[in-house]
């Protein structure tokens, strides 16, 4: 398939997915400060799927590499985790005076929780 074509298929699906998840958002009037969490999460998670979309899966998708597959993928869920953590809980705390977790939840909560949102 043509660069050109794999380009707007993904231009394509990103505007529905993004129409999919923000189309309540624009439709009920919700404000930026109210979504920004969400914002930030599918951000995240875009880029995590490019990264392996476009380095992880064509280096190591190969039956000889599947450990290194597993370790990447693993790699790339940590970045998401890491990722969300600063911007959620560091960088919105210091700019908007909010957090996305409160203090008191657990590490490990905040870990398998964003396990599921770094697959989802």
């Amino acid at each position: 398939m043509k660069t050109t074509k794999v380009i707007f298929i993904h231009i394509i699906c990103w505007v529905a997915v993004l129409a999919y998840f923000y189309g309540e958002v624009m439709i009920k009037g919700i404000t930026l400060r109210q979504s920004a969490f969400d914002i930030s999460m599918n951000f995240i998670q875009i880029i995590e799927f490019y990264i392996c979309y476009l380095w992880v899966y064509p280096q190591f998708l190969k039956r000889e590499k599947i450990f290194q597959l597993i370790g990447a993928v693993l790699f790339t869920m940590a970045i998401f985790i890491a990722s969300r953590y600063l911007i959620e809980q560091v960088l919105y705390f210091e700019w908007f005076g909010m957090k996305n977790y409160s203090d008191d939840t657990p590490m490990s909560k905040y870990i398998s929780d964003n396990i599921y949102y770094s697959i989802a």
